[in-house]
């Protein structure tokens, strides 16, 4: 069981944070790419993903996830804040929520559809943030 699962059992009876919300199952589609071409590249993401600790893909394949637990719950917010603040000036969508000393992050690639997908630059800044 990886971190974002233990945190989510965690939350099991209490209230889940707005990005597990928003997911629902006419949204979560097979993304299987259709050509050996595309499915070289996601399987080089994958594997460049599972390099780094903490960071798991959420159901659907269009967000990446980690759950950090920090020293103390001002550290908390003030590492909520970095994320929020160097997603906004990158271009990425993120989703923060923040309980006691752990945060929760979610990021989605820039756009819509395909072109909001997992990428390199994704993986990138993920690995800036930590």
């Amino acid at each position: 069981m990886n971190e974002l699962e233990m945190f989510l059992e965690t939350y099991r009876d209490g209230p889940l944070p707005l990005w597990v919300l928003s997911l629902k199952a006419e949204r979560v589609q097979d993304a299987a790419p259709q050509t050996p071409g595309l499915l070289a590249v996601a399987e080089r993401l994958l594997k460049r993903l599972k390099e780094m600790p903490g960071w798991c893909l959420v159901p659907g394949g269009m967000a990446l996830a980690r759950v950090r637990e920090l020293g103390h719950r001002t550290d908390a917010a003030e590492y909520a804040a970095f994320a929020v603040q160097s997603a906004g000036r990158a271009g990425y969508p993120v989703d923060v929520f923040v309980a006691g000393k752990h945060v929760v992050l979610a990021l989605r690639g820039r756009g819509r559809g395909a072109q909001g997908a997992i990428n390199d630059n994704l993986l990138d800044f993920a690995a800036c943030l930590g």
